[in-house]
């Protein structure tokens, strides 16, 4: 499953086009924590200041 089958369609509001396969469910939560701690960490240092 790629970024575009999984996100796309629920940003976008067509849940209907969602391809959910409860197998994928343990990388999505990998990635997810990944992504969590990379911010977690990077606002702990002060963050990314998008208005510069």
């Amino acid at each position: 499953m790629t970024s575009k089958e999984a996100f796309w369609p629920i940003l976008h509001g067509f849940r209907e086009r969602y391809n959910y396969d409860p197998v994928d469910w343990p990388n999505f939560r990998e990635v997810n924590w990944a992504f969590a701690e990379a911010a977690a960490a990077e606002a702990a240092e002060g963050g990314h200041d998008l208005g510069a």
